[in-house]
């Protein structure tokens, strides 16, 4: 018999990829995205469920791909990967999207692009 998590804090790492993205569904907008929207997604500039819901799914996809070492180069779109990862961790907190690009340039400036 499996154990549930005693917290939290244990659990919400065991949530699959795809469970996050279903919370997302339209079903969901009146229980939880009305009146909640903004505190989730502080700094997002549209109130859109649906557009976010997209994005973890072309995450999703990546995701995926990536998981079971599928080729990611040469069907993808790689540069909107990245720029819908940033745009979704901007919208969630700005202090990670501020950490990822501060980060991002360091890589840059380090190999000399």
């Amino acid at each position: 018999k499996e154990k549930f998590p005693d917290s939290p804090s244990k659990m919400i790492p065991e949530l699959k990829f795809v469970f996050w993205q279903k919370m997302l569904m339209a079903n969901y907008e009146e229980r939880i995205w009305q009146g909640c929207f903004n505190s989730i997604f502080p700094n997002a500039t549209v109130e859109n469920r649906q557009i976010f819901y997209d994005w973890t799914d072309q995450l999703r996809e990546l995701r995926n791909r990536i998981a079971h070492h599928e080729p990611i180069i040469f069907n993808r779109n790689l540069e909107n990967d990245l720029e819908v990862l940033t745009k979704f961790i901007y919208c969630r907190c700005i202090n990670t999207y501020d950490f990822i690009e501060q980060s991002a340039l360091d890589l840059k400036e380090y190999l000399d692009f």
